[in-house]
């Protein structure tokens, strides 16, 4: 679990998906927005129109933010993200899912 202090909060996740510039892969989205703050946020997203389970819905949660939690020492700050996943992430092993959210996030120039 990402640390108090790398999280989005509610109010922020409603800015940063209606404001955010969005980056897209077929198997994630990442919506970005630049902040004041020194620190970056990050949130991760599963609805559950496309999960239906919530062990499955956490399952994917916690693999994104163990990945995050890999790469917050590179991640250049003042960003708040928030990372939407779709229903493929189920089928995809740890590796693929982590190169896709390391291309996202290099994509957005955030890494």
């Amino acid at each position: 679990m990402l640390r108090k202090q790398n999280r989005v909060n509610k109010h922020l996740f409603v800015d940063v998906v209606k404001k955010g510039v969005t980056y897209y892969n077929p198997n994630t989205s990442l919506k970005t927005i630049k902040t004041i703050s020194p620190k970056s946020g990050f949130s991760v997203y599963t609805p559950k129109k496309e999960v239906k389970s919530a062990v499955k819905r956490n399952l994917i949660r916690r693999r994104v933010q163990f990945i995050l939690q890999k790469v917050l020492p590179k991640i250049n700050h003042s960003h708040n993200t928030v990372i939407l996943l779709k229903k493929g992430v189920l089928k995809l092993p740890f590796y693929k899912l982590e190169d896709e959210i390391v291309f996202l996030l290099k994509k957005a120039k955030i890494l």
